[in-house]
């Protein structure tokens, strides 16, 4: 009598790692490491996370759509290209975000628990922190982190998978943008953040409207050029006002 038991294939690459990779390969592109347009080779990312090239494909593939990459055919994937030539994406970028956020907002103020607080308060003390010391990308990555804090506050997943793109791909654009001279966002942010710990809706819902609106006005005033690589050589006095979302 045959007893022998039927062979099981086991994949390796479990949705596990593929998430531990793709997160990777997030915080790569929110430091900095990786910029707008810039090709994403499996291989190469492969060896500089130390795995095999099988998850980082898988990887890609799922974070196609989320708003830090795309995938295009013949080139395959790169990092989210933004109209470099005019400030339109990113005014269109805050445009919905100024439709979503604020209700957003209120949401979390209705729902917001100790653990989102705590990360809402954390994100603003490292942001706060980096622009203190100049340092424009981990400020950019704290800001990413407290739109998704506030996000998750809400507890609606459907709102927070419908902004994780848009928070996404505005930390990529704005990682583009001259800001020697930032506005003092960071207090529009606390004053949100006191009303959601307040559980008054409607006045994060105005604070976050009113913070957007002053985004949006200073991006209609933005100077041309405007990428960061353009005006390096320009000085400060030439430079009206940076932008800290």
């Amino acid at each position: 009598m045959n007893t022998a038991q039927p062979t099981t294939t086991v994949n390796p690459v479990g949705p596990t790692m593929v998430s531990g990779v793709a997160e990777r390969i997030s915080g790569m592109i929110l430091a900095g490491e990786l910029r707008s347009g810039d090709r994403l080779k499996s291989d190469e990312i492969a060896h500089r996370l130390g795995v095999s090239r099988v998850p980082v494909r898988e990887a890609l593939r799922l974070m196609d759509g989320g708003g830090l990459i795309e995938v295009r055919p013949r080139r395959g994937a790169v990092v989210v290209t933004v109209d470099m030539d005019g400030a339109n994406d990113l005014r269109d970028l805050v445009r919905v975000r100024r439709e979503l956020e604020p209700w957003a907002a209120s949401m979390a103020a209705q729902h917001c628990g100790a653990s989102d607080l705590a990360a809402i308060d954390r994100a603003i003390a490292e942001g706060v922190a980096a622009t203190e010391r100049g340092d424009r990308i981990a400020a950019g990555a704290a800001h990413h982190a407290l739109l998704q804090a506030t996000a998750r506050a809400t507890g609606n997943r459907t709102l927070l998978d419908t902004l994780t793109p848009l928070h996404n791909r505005s930390a990529v654009a704005f990682a583009l943008v001259a800001v020697e001279a930032l506005p003092d966002g960071w207090t529009a942010h606390r004053l949100v953040r006191d009303a959601i710990e307040r559980s008054d809706g409607r006045s994060a819902r105005r604070l976050t409207r009113q913070h957007l609106d002053d985004v949006i006005s200073a991006l209609r005033r933005l100077p041309t050029p405007w990428r960061q690589e353009e005006l390096g050589a320009r000085s400060d006095s030439e430079i009206e006002f940076g932008v800290e979302l």
